[in-house]
């Protein structure tokens, strides 16, 4: 049993944000479009309601990889697409629930 693994988009964000990601999985060669504040870089997966300073962006990957990085995550790509399909093509353990 894993207590400390998150997964899909949504969540995985919202645990970026919190700095609470230890090591995050992504299947290699795929894209996540989404949301991102132009002024503070934050990044979302759905548009948020005051839409102000926000820009559709088609991949949220680069922006996802570098915060992992920032907090001292680790990163791994993975190449087969299967493996992680039935997590929506993203994984991470997680230092604490939010």
């Amino acid at each position: 049993e894993f207590k400390n693994v998150i997964y899909g988009l949504g969540p995985t964000i919202e645990y970026l944000k919190a700095n609470a990601v230890s090591k995050l999985f992504i299947t290699d060669n795929i894209s996540f479009p989404g949301y991102k504040n132009i002024e503070t870089g934050v990044i979302y997966l759905t548009q948020p309601e005051d839409g102000k300073n926000i820009e559709r962006v088609d991949d949220l990957l680069n922006d996802m990889v570098e915060k992992a990085i920032e907090q001292g995550a680790t990163v791994n790509f993975i190449d087969n697409p299967d493996t992680l399909s039935q997590y929506e093509h993203i994984l991470a353990s997680v230092r604490f629930k939010l």
